[in-house]
């Protein structure tokens, strides 16, 4: 698995720091240099490679790697019976699947004019002209000339109907237009701008001349002004304006998550202020602009606001959220119009990585943790799955391990790969209602790894600067360490 190859990398750079830090010898050097084609991916057999399923989710299908070359499987998900094959194709003809022609491959055009997708730190102004079609397909919105416009589809656009006429150039409004879901409404901002800042630094030897290149990026520095936001609802068929209390939104870092409710009477609004300590869900009332928050998350150091996952369910009613609101990062099931109502799924000292998947028929949650077991370092990623209500948690990974699993089609049976920086991968078919154990589908073997030289890394335990907390971590030697020798420490947090 990736970490695999992640640690053989690791090991290559650290011997090679070492011997730069410590100004080593031509052969130190050398035999660094060397590792790169010793501790190969090619060295690790019985590794489970491009997991498959045929279409009616029974039998999954891979190809392993062994001592006398490639050999191809498939396994029948519900009794793990395993059959081999010496090709794909007669693998293929076993199970009916039928192998779709690979388009050709052009040849891509370059050109040093073309458009080129811009630097992650251009900020969009928002100001194009950009049509955006009503669910009901029949009247597009868009921005021309700061304000907001109304197109009937089918009629010319000199019939155009011009609903504001507050919008200016310092003040000018957004090109993100939304539609309500009966088309009766849109809702959009009102974008106050801020002067463009840059930093510029000089590349002193760029490829294909002598001299150097000023190269210039726009950047917001700490401390700059940032572009304001001020929500407005417009009726489409009145043009009436409804605007909200702005002086609940200042210092904006981010105003985004614009989302209509399904009944058409609120928008989702998400109010990240600036410092980071005050994060709100508000919902914005459609008829009179009031707003109400459903979710608030602060803090007095930081809310850690990229690690936010939010998802509407399709009842309209509820919202799932991850919050680090008790120092850890749990799930809590929001009620949209009762907030108060809402609920903790998640709870322990241990947190929620990332969430896999959503059974909204079932009210079951898939999600990755890690520290939930204490017994193992808590950096460790399992899967899990979780109702609604906080019940039924089941562990759909137990064996100790990092693990990378994959589900098959209609999500009852897990592929679970897990290793270790000790141990090779193992991967294995469990039941995904339960986590029941199917079969064991490969184990890897690196015994060609190990008779190049190459080492695992010893992992341990220390406790922290305050004595107590575990600080966990792994060392990682040169190949020919010498035990009454000392060697410089390379740290990496």
């Amino acid at each position: 698995i990736s970490m695999k190859k992640s640690l053989i990398t690791s090991a290559i750079l650290a011997i090679a720091g070492i011997a730069a830090f410590a100004q080593g010898t031509v052969e130190d050097y050398n035999r660094a240099y060397a590792l790169a084609s010793k501790f190969t991916q090619s060295k690790v057999l019985n590794t489970v490679q491009r997991v498959q399923w045929t279409e009616n989710g029974s039998t999954l299908y891979y190809q392993t790697n062994t001592a006398s070359g490639p050999v191809f499987v498939s396994v029948n998900a519900e009794k793990g019976i395993r059959k081999t094959y010496a090709s794909q194709d007669a693998m293929f003809k076993a199970l009916g699947i039928k192998q779709a022609e690979e388009p050709q491959r052009q040849r891509p055009q370059a050109s040093k004019f073309g458009p080129q997708a811009p630097h992650w730190a251009t900020v969009d102004e928002e100001n194009e002209m950009t049509p955006v079609l009503s669910p009901d397909g029949k009247t597009e919105a868009y921005v021309q000339n700061c304000n907001v416009v109304l197109h009937t589809v089918g009629t010319p656009y000199s019939e155009d109907r011009i609903i504001s006429r507050d919008g200016t150039l310092g003040n000018y409004y957004s090109n993100r237009i939304y539609w309500s879901p009966d088309s009766r409404k849109i809702f959009v901002c009102k974008r106050r701008p801020v002067a463009k800042r840059y930093v510029h630094f000089v590349e002193s030897s760029p490829a294909g001349q002598t001299q150097p290149l000023l190269h210039t990026l726009e950047y917001a520095k700490a401390g700059d002004e940032l572009p304001q936001f001020e929500p407005v609802v417009f009726d489409i068929e009145t043009g009436r304006q409804i605007f909200t209390d702005n002086s609940r939104l200042v210092n904006q870092y981010e105003l985004g998550g614009f989302q209509w409710s399904p009944d058409s009477k609120e928008v989702m609004i998400e109010y990240n202020q600036r410092g980071h300590q005050l994060y709100q869900l508000l919902a914005m009332n459609a008829e009179n602009g009031s707003l109400r928050t459903v979710v608030e998350e602060k803090a007095s150091t930081f809310v850690n606001w990229t690690r936010i996952y939010r998802n509407y369910l399709e009842n309209g009613k509820e919202l799932l959220w991850t919050s680090e609101r008790d120092n850890w990062n749990h799930l809590y099931l929001v009620d949209i119009q009762n907030p108060s109502n809402t609920k903790l799924i998640t709870k322990g000292d241990w947190c929620v990585r990332n969430i896999i998947d959503i059974d909204e028929k079932g009210r079951r949650i898939t999600f990755t943790a890690s520290g939930m077991n204490p017994e193992e370092d808590p950096y460790l990623i399992h899967y899990y799955s979780i109702g609604f209500d906080g019940s039924n948690l089941v562990s759909l990974t137990p064996a100790n391990g990092n693990h990378r699993a994959t589900f098959s089609p209609d999500g009852k049976y897990v592929v679970d790969t897990y290793s270790l920086v000790d141990q090779a991968p193992v991967t294995e078919l469990r039941k995904a209602s339960d986590g029941k154990l199917i079969a064991t589908l490969e184990k890897a073997d690196i015994s060609a790894l190990l008779e190049e030289g190459w080492v695992a890394p010893e992992r341990f335990v220390a406790p922290g600067r305050d004595g107590v907390t575990p600080m966990y971590g792994i060392i990682q030697r040169p190949v020919n360490f010498d035990p009454s020798k000392k060697y410089p420490v390379i740290e990496y947090i």
